[in-house]
């Protein structure tokens, strides 16, 4: 289910309810207790296979496809972005594996036809699902950053200072400053 960047409207001669999304037209529900053509749900809306949909008859027998009205993050300002900084065109979930994640969309350049497609793909929003990045590793890169600093100012240290250490007085001896 992809975010509606407009609102829910059926045209005329159309059978399904459409909004545009980040991916094109998709179909949506007028209200949540109705279904992609408007009919009423019997059945609250739910996730089969990969689609949203709800029971259109009292015997819950036909299936017809909603739009996922109980949100928590419906009517949300901000934008959600997968570990890559991909702006979510969904919300971003729970996935069978544990991990977060949303469909975004990427234009593609077909070489040969001289084109570009936009392609609808999934991507983690899981920030800890990715190797290297989140809290953790921008830790450890400030840490190593402190400890090279530390080697390099003792480093320097060392250089300057031991010219200094190592020249003592030593003795001399007088010199005729006036003609004998």
């Amino acid at each position: 289910m992809l975010w509606c960047t407009g609102s829910c409207l059926k045209e005329n001669g159309s059978a399904y309810y459409e909004c545009k999304t980040l991916f094109g037209l998709d179909r949506c529900s007028p209200s949540a207790d109705r279904s992609a053509k408007g009919e009423t749900c019997f059945s609250s809306c739910k996730k089969h296979q990969s689609q949203y949909k709800c029971h259109t008859d009292d015997t819950m027998t036909k299936l017809d496809n909603c739009g996922f009205h109980k949100s928590t993050k419906e009517g949300l300002k901000a934008l959600e972005y997968t570990v890559d900084d991909q702006v979510c065109a969904s919300s971003c979930e729970e996935s069978e594996k544990g991990t977060k994640i949303c469909k975004y969309v990427e234009w593609k350049w077909d070489n040969d036809q001289k084109i570009a497609n936009l392609e609808l793909k999934s991507g983690s929003c899981d920030l800890h699902a990715k190797t290297g990045t989140g809290v953790e590793s921008t830790s450890i890169i400030v840490f190593w950053c402190i400890v090279l600093a530390v080697v390099v100012i003792a480093a320097v240290s060392f250089i300057v200072i031991k010219p200094y250490k190592t020249s003592e007085k030593k003795d001399y001896t007088p010199a005729a400053t006036e003609s004998i």
